[in-house]
């Protein structure tokens, strides 16, 4: 009697389709600015960096959307990786057939590259000082990295550095075109529930698993317009744990309501 062969859940291959979608937009957008901007770009050193950069992101997220499906636990990681290393030794040549069945790896070697690219275009390209990310999302991948207790979901991992790679890529596209800018709100001109109503959107995205990384990302969000004082960022938490959005811990762990 054979066996039901095993098949793949709709709502992952919703995400990876979804993601794949997304992430072309994003390689599309990339190109046309930079088309339009080609002299430009030629011209100017740092702004040849950031799209290098920013082509090695999009590459990367696009190769990892519909690798990030996996189970991604360390001893599937270790066997995969010893796996992978077997096939490059024997066979001398990597394609996406190898890539899918060790994609417990892969989508963490895409992933990450992204990652790493963004941390680089973040310093040494968009001059961020240290502890202050050109996006929440950032801020929020790099409080969960730092987190020795917690082994990544590639997906929300995908998540955030898209994210973080649109936020990029509006960068790039204002210091061509400055009219397309939009601000981000000003937390004096808001009051607190609409304070709150704008961080509950975007934390909900990004769902920071401690609590020092949510104060980042908040932070994150105003960075532009002036930023928000230490005060104000407790205040908002504090509202978000008694409408029960949130709840933090003794230790500074971070947990969502669900739904």
């Amino acid at each position: 009697m054979t066996s039901e062969p095993k098949f793949t859940d709709p709502k992952t291959l919703a995400w990876a389709v979804e993601s794949r979608r997304k992430v072309q937009e994003l390689l599309c957008e990339t190109y046309t600015i930079a088309l339009r901007h080609k002299e430009l770009v030629r011209e100017q050193e740092v702004r040849t960096s950031l799209l290098q950069c920013l082509t090695g992101i999009g590459f990367s997220l696009w190769r990892a959307a519909f690798l990030a499906m996996s189970s991604r636990d360390p001893a599937h990681v270790v066997t995969e990786s010893l796996r992978f290393l077997e096939i490059i030794v024997r066979d001398n040549a990597i394609g996406y057939p190898q890539e899918r069945p060790n994609s417990a790896w892969t989508a963490g070697y895409y992933v990450n590259n992204a990652y790493f690219r963004l941390q680089f275009a973040q310093t040494k390209l968009l001059k961020c000082k240290k502890g202050e990310p050109f996006s929440d999302a950032l801020a929020t991948l790099t409080c969960n990295c730092e987190d020795e207790n917690s082994y990544p979901d590639m997906q929300l991992r995908w998540d955030l550095c898209f994210e973080a790679a649109a936020e990029a890529l509006k960068l790039f596209r204002h210091s061509y075109e400055p009219e397309t800018a939009n601000a981000q709100p000003v937390i004096t001109a808001m009051s607190l529930a609409e304070a709150v109503a704008y961080i509950r959107e975007r934390i909900v995205k990004l769902k920071p698993k401690k609590k020092d990384g949510v104060a980042r990302s908040i932070a994150a969000m105003f960075r532009s317009t002036g930023g928000i004082a230490s005060a104000q960022i407790e205040e908002t938490i504090l509202q978000l744990q008694k409408e029960r959005f949130l709840d933090i811990d003794e230790s500074g762990h971070v947990t969502y309501k669900k739904g």
